[in-house]
């Protein structure tokens, strides 16, 4: 199945954005099996988003709001990545 998410300028609410982002990177920590499949596939869909217009500054800010959620620490790894 290809998953098909609105670009960033869409006239689709920001919290509806904020909140389909941060739901589908839920869904990749919940299906890696340890922390470096988690940074390759959050990177892929991460730039899955980047690709849509997404700002990385938006990016970087779910990854921190994923860390503050599961406290998992890659999730800081990931959004200082986004930085290269």
């Amino acid at each position: 199945d290809v998953w098909r998410y609105h670009r960033y300028d869409s006239y689709i609410p920001q919290l509806q954005k904020s909140g389909v982002l941060v739901g589908v990177l839920k869904k990749v920590e919940m299906m890696a099996s340890d922390g470096e499949q988690l940074k390759r596939a959050a990177l892929d869909k991460l730039e899955e988003f980047e690709n849509l217009g997404y700002p990385l500054r938006v990016l970087r800010m779910s990854c921190y709001r994923m860390y503050a959620v599961s406290n998992n620490p890659e999730w800081r790894d990931i959004a200082r990545l986004l930085l290269n």
